[in-house]
């Protein structure tokens, strides 16, 4: 559902609600939305850009 949202496939493009998914999926251990959690992140997508917290989504997902 993030990525729909993030690029606005199917529905209408929503970085805050991208984000949110994101965030949900990442507390549940998926590694993918880890990894598009800290893209937010360290880009500043739907969320205050943040380059310590997406260090620490891409070290979670890398391990």
């Amino acid at each position: 559902m993030g990525f729909c949202y993030e690029q606005g496939i199917g529905v209408k493009k929503d970085l805050g609600l991208a984000f949110k998914y994101y965030f949900l999926g990442a507390s549940q251990g998926n590694v993918m939305a880890l990894n598009n959690l800290g893209s937010c992140y360290e880009e500043g997508k739907g969320v205050k850009r943040d380059l310590n917290e997406a260090f620490k989504c891409y070290a979670l997902a890398a391990n």
